[in-house]
């Protein structure tokens, strides 16, 4: 599609209203050269995996000059993608009647590397995550759809691409990583105080995790004090000393070293969902240097020193009272997983390998 020549750059013609327009990566000028690739990327949400997944490495090579880039969550016409002339179009999670029809629209109008991206197993969602309602029955079929509209599939892990790289022309998995212009000097701060503070942060996904974990806070409850950030379950608030609200994504980093932990801890229910997860919540502790009792399950299996335990209450019970009892081995635990996160999981070394997942 060619673009208007005599059209005003500054001007929209969203919903065929002429206006301003407020997108900068639109009204700026397209020059027919660039240096470097042009990647305009669609994240699902400006939070959760939108963040992680296209905000984050879209900024980050934006940053270090390796790509010219730019994004919003709305879909784009016809004219506008011409406007832009990306050499790469990045979507996330597209499976509504609505975001279909808008692929179908990228792929006949643009000639632009399609990127298909997603970070979850949406076709395995436990009926206690509290996620599972806003997903259709037919996920898998809708989803097919979009990537088979698309050149590449990128996925966080392996189980993701096992699970869908047979609906992509080609899969790519990228994992999760942190950014380091945010995670990269935060510290944490820290309480003094009788107990040793134990905590845990997440959304109300998560469901499912807390409650194989009840008994371990009932009974810790009068050892330690623990913390929770975002969601706590109704039946856990008499046990839990301090509860924080969630906060909006760009205050998460500040909102969780703010808890000063003396030990965080990342449960997760053996399930098909939960295995195709990444480690994400071991590099967010261990950025700030909180040592980590986990679940023995395979997105926080591997390298990373932290304590992994089998879905026992005795075992996550016996692993924390350790912790708590040997402080030498907590600060051992915390700086070492802080030192590998912050060498092996920051954003800004892995930038080529981002780029060329999302280029040709």
């Amino acid at each position: 599609m060619r673009i208007d020549p005599y059209f005003n750059r500054q001007l929209t013609r969203h919903l065929n209203q002429p206006g301003l327009q407020r997108d900068p990566a639109l009204a700026r000028e397209s020059l027919p050269w660039h240096p470097v690739p042009r990647i305009y990327a669609q994240p699902a949400d400006t939070s959760g995996c939108g963040e992680i997944r296209i905000l984050t490495p879209l900024r980050a090579l934006s940053r270090a000059t390796l790509a010219q880039g730019a994004g919003g969550t709305r879909f784009l016409g016809p004219w506008e993608v011409a406007a832009l002339a990306p050499d790469t179009l990045v979507t996330q999670r597209i499976f509504s009647d609505l975001g279909l029809e808008w692929l179908r629209s990228y792929r006949r109008h643009s000639k632009s590397l399609i990127v298909y991206e997603l970070d979850d197993l949406l076709t395995r969602i436990p009926r206690e995550n509290d996620n599972a309602r806003d997903f259709p029955t037919d996920i898998e079929d809708r989803l097919a759809r979009g990537m088979r509209l698309c050149d590449r599939l990128v996925v966080s892990t392996e189980p993701l691409a096992a699970a869908f790289s047979r609906f992509a022309p080609e899969t790519v998995v990228m994992p999760n990583l942190l950014d380091n212009a945010v995670w990269g000097t935060l510290q944490a701060k820290r309480h003094e105080g009788k107990r040793l503070r134990v905590g845990w942060a997440g959304s109300n996904s998560h469901g499912g995790d807390l409650a194989m974990i009840e008994d371990v806070v009932k009974t810790l409850a009068h050892e330690v004090d623990w913390v929770f950030l975002g969601y706590c379950p109704a039946r856990l608030r008499p046990y839990v000393r301090e509860l924080r609200e969630s906060v909006a994504i760009k205050h998460y980093p500040e909102a969780l070293g703010s808890l000063g932990l003396d030990i965080a801890i990342a449960p997760l229910v053996a399930n098909a969902f939960n295995e195709a997860k990444s480690n994400l919540k071991l590099l967010e502790y261990g950025a700030l240097g909180y040592p980590v009792v986990c679940s023995n399950v395979l997105p926080y299996q591997g390298g990373l020193p932290v304590i992994r335990v089998a879905n026992t209450t005795q075992q996550w019970i016996s692993a924390i009272r350790r912790l708590v009892a040997d402080r030498a081995e907590r600060e051992a635990l915390g700086g070492a997983l802080q030192a590998e996160v912050r060498r092996d999981w920051m954003i800004d070394k892995h930038l080529q390998s981002w780029l060329a997942a999302w280029t040709h």
